[in-house]
């Protein structure tokens, strides 16, 4: 019996832990998956030499990059997939709808594109993780 009641102390302590750690672990990887779709925008702008967007949709918790990838100039794809937040406990929010980098790879407001610096803070169960992308392109963790 004093074997039970402390097998079942022992699981009372570590299922919650390991709940957190999950939560943090999934926080951090949507950190990444953003810092990287951050880095395929300002490469998708150096590769087709356009203005590359990337669409941060907070209150849906998404974000995606588009670049014209025709010659007339008329023809927006988006480049690698749409990321989106999982987990229901996962919140994102964002000062900006809109970071463009111009074909020379830096960071410009033109167009729909808005002016930086740009801020996004992942949140879960009381803890946060923000990226900010610096008025000239470089990120900060």
């Amino acid at each position: 019996m004093l074997t039970l009641v402390l097998f079942g102390l022992l699981v009372t302590a570590v299922v919650p832990s390991s709940a957190s750690v999950t939560r943090d672990a999934r926080r951090r990887s949507m950190v990444r998956q953003f810092i990287s779709a951050q880095a395929l925008t300002k490469a998708t702008a150096l590769a087709y030499r356009e203005v590359a967007e990337l669409h941060i949709d907070d209150g849906a918790g998404a974000w995606w990059v588009e670049v014209d990838t025709s010659l007339a100039g008329n023809a927006t794809d988006t480049v690698g997939p749409v990321r989106r937040l999982r987990g229901s406990d996962l919140t994102m929010t964002s000062n900006l709808a809109v970071l463009c980098f111009d074909p020379r790879g830096l960071p410009t407001s033109e167009g729909a594109c808005e002016a930086g610096p740009l801020t996004v803070t992942f949140t879960s169960h009381g803890q946060t993780d923000s990226v900010t992308t610096t008025a000239l392109g470089k990120v900060i963790r």
